[in-house]
């Protein structure tokens, strides 16, 4: 791991260690209140105990959505258009024709907001729509903080509008203040990013488009290939840039040019650039598909079944790339008709409620051509 990426995880365990306390701190008086009463009994005090802990884990949901409304709101005032906006698995997408309700599940994050952005990528506001949920966490923070201090500080709700408020501006510096980590780039990160470097900004532009795209139905094959240029030049330890490379992959893969693919993706994969964890992941899982595809048992698939990867598959089980590679994994070189079963009917049930239907196609066609090849 880089010295970056250590730093980076030291301060968010010393923040949260910070919040820790601090929660402590403020739900001192509830507690007091609850042990020195009379007419409190052993179980009435858990009870009251556990309370706080649903303070706790309320407070980081609450906090979550108001992050990510953060994005809605000041993207909203910065010329962007809502494309779609995730909490959790819950994923509410703008087709074009309504606002549809899906589920995706994405490891690492807690909540997505995209926005499409103005046609002028030049002149493309970046900083607000980046850091417009960590304005808003300190704005509610700064709410909370005062109902906490107004209150009485016996109630529990007083003490999960102090909880939630410490929260809230935790969310606001572990987003606002750039972060390299593993998996996947901050808002401060992001922001950055954007404003110095002109390619960054560029790439960030067109993958807000590439999203907006593909809410409203169209394939990666069917958007334009000036969306996935690349300047010869570009920083490839810029991960906006490194996130573009990613799409154009995924492009190629939908355009079933396997070959080449390949060769970006073991290309990629060997130097030292700015891929965060989630996309390396996705990039070899692509590869494993390319790779057993072109040497079905002749494929050693495992060393590609690192810790990294199967903790990828694993918290990834319901993605249909991960559904499609295991596929051919269990066609190609297992040649295990059980499990193949078992995957096609977990992708068609994936694939009623997943929110790109375009990727559904694709990857459904990716199948079929195992499906051909294996005789499965």
């Amino acid at each position: 791991m880089k010295k970056k990426q250590i730093l980076s995880y030291l301060l968010i365990i010393f923040i949260y260690s910070i919040i820790g306390f601090s929660m402590a701190y403020l739900s001192r008086p509830y507690i007091s209140y609850i042990f020195n009463e009379s007419d409190h009994s052993i179980s009435m005090i858990m009870i009251k105990l556990v309370m706080i802990m649903v303070c706790v884990l309320a407070s980081f949901f609450l906090q979550i959505i108001i992050h990510e409304s953060g994005h809605l709101v000041f993207g909203s005032l910065s010329g962007y258009t809502f494309s779609s906006f995730r909490i959790g698995k819950f994923m509410w997408m703008n087709t074009g024709d309504s606002i549809q309700l899906k589920r995706l599940t994405l490891a690492g994050t807690g909540g997505q907001c995209l926005m499409a952005p103005p046609d002028d990528w030049k002149n493309t506001p970046v900083f607000l729509y980046n850091m417009g949920g960590c304005l808003m966490n300190i704005i509610s923070s700064l709410l909370f903080m005062t109902l906490w201090y107004i209150l009485d500080k016996t109630s529990i709700i007083t003490v999960f509008f102090g909880i939630t408020s410490v929260i809230g501006l935790a969310f606001a510096f572990t987003n606002g203040v750039p972060l390299k980590l593993s998996n996947i780039n901050n808002d401060g990160s992001n922001a950055l990013e954007t404003m110095r470097d002109v390619d960054a900004r560029h790439a960030f532009w067109l993958q807000l488009k590439q999203a907006q795209m593909q809410t409203q139905g169209y394939r990666l094959c069917e958007v334009p290939e000036e969306y996935f240029e690349i300047p010869e030049n570009a920083n490839m330890k810029n991960s906006l840039i490194t996130t573009l490379v990613v799409l154009k992959i995924q492009r190629m893969m939908d355009l079933h040019n396997f070959d080449e693919a390949l060769v970006v993706i073991e290309k990629v994969l060997s130097i030292d650039s700015g891929l965060i964890g989630i996309h390396r992941a996705m990039l070899t899982c692509d590869g494993m598909y390319c790779h057993l595809l072109k040497e079905g048992r002749d494929t050693d698939v495992s060393p590609l079944h690192t810790k990294f990867m199967n903790q990828y598959f694993k918290q990834m089980s319901d993605n249909p790339s991960v559904i499609r590679t295991l596929y051919a994994e269990a066609a190609l070189y297992h040649n295990d008709i059980s499990t193949t079963s078992k995957l096609l009917e977990k992708f068609e049930k994936v694939a009623q409620t997943y929110p790109y239907t375009s990727e559904i196609e694709s990857e459904r066609e990716l199948i079929n051509i195992v499906k051909e090849k294996s005789g499965f």
